[in-house]
């Protein structure tokens, strides 16, 4: 149970990451 806890954490890190590298691009564009 623990891991799992963990894991949302980087999968919400991770996703925000990817929504700023789209937000990014889409400025660029």
């Amino acid at each position: 149970l623990e891991r799992e806890k963990d894991m949302p954490e980087k999968v919400r890190k991770a996703i925000a990451e990817e929504l700023r590298l789209m937000e990014e691009e889409d400025y660029l564009v």
